[in-house]
């Protein structure tokens, strides 16, 4: 994924944040490849930070049931989030008001 010309930071996301800091750092160090340098770079300096605003007490609100759903809204959400598909705490709750209009009572 990484050698590719694009991808979404989403994706480098998921990939890199379940691997140890060194892990990453050894990637950075030992590639030659100017994409994969940037890519990891990005994730230290910029996407690893990226956090949602909307929380579990937002979802009760909205009238989701608690439950494994809101792992996968919450995942989703920070996916576009990193994506800058959404961007602000008004922008994350209509995008979960859309997706996810089925699970709202």
């Amino acid at each position: 994924m990484l050698t590719k010309r694009s991808f979404k930071s989403s994706d480098l996301y998921r990939r890199l944040n379940d691997l140890p800091v060194e892990v990453c750092l050894y990637i950075m160090a030992k590639t030659n490849h100017p994409v994969v340098k940037r890519a990891v770079s990005l994730y230290f300096t910029h996407l690893q930070n990226i956090s949602v605003h909307v929380k579990g007490d937002d979802l009760i609100r909205m009238g989701i049931k608690p439950g494994k759903i809101y792992k996968r809204i919450l995942d989703d959400l920070h996916d576009a989030v990193l994506d800058e598909k959404v961007a602000g705490r008004d922008s994350e709750l209509t995008f979960i008001r859309k997706k996810y209009a089925h699970e709202i009572e």
